[in-house]
């Protein structure tokens, strides 16, 4: 199914090509040095987006994840001077349409609590068209994962321990 990516129509296919391996690393990356916020915009929508924050130094990592998803921008703090920090940053629309479904294909989850639940939230969001930030629900579902000793981390399908 095509979805408007800019000012291009792309294919949603082409992203089932993208390694498995690659998928699960990018969920430990997210686990660790990510986040998903749902914020308010200034007139009361709400933004949901999916950061990775980083040193500077890993500017090429992002690059990398960028090159490879072929969605997201990278932007570096301070704007100016000396920068010290950059963002991936995944927007609501690929979240919705590319990124969040691959993870979903693929049985892809997030590990930690916090993570899971903002995965959650958005899911929740984008399922039932809540648009409004003030119509949020103070209770969401939970889809949490639970692992409950080091054995269950070490079966996960996309384990990083081999």
């Amino acid at each position: 199914m095509p979805i408007k990516k800019g000012k291009r129509v792309m294919n949603k296919n082409k992203y089932l090509d993208i390694p498995y391996s690659f998928l699960s690393m990018l969920i430990v990356l997210i686990d660790g040095d990510g986040y998903i916020c749902a914020t308010k915009t200034a007139k009361g929508y709400i933004r949901i987006n999916l950061i990775i924050s980083l040193d500077i130094r890993d500017l090429s990592l992002l690059e990398y994840i960028k090159s490879t998803l072929d969605i997201s921008k990278i932007n570096t703090y301070p704007k100016s001077k000396v920068k010290k920090t950059c963002k991936l940053v995944i927007n609501s629309t690929e979240l919705k349409e590319i990124f969040f479904p691959l993870l979903i294909y693929h049985k892809l989850f997030f590990l930690t609590d916090i993570r899971q639940k903002q995965f959650d939230k958005a899911m929740f969001l984008f399922k039932n068209n809540i648009n409004l930030y003030n119509e949020i629900p103070i209770n969401i579902p939970s889809r949490i994962q639970v692992l409950n000793n080091a054995k269950d981390y070490i079966n996960l399908p996309f384990s990083i321990i081999e």
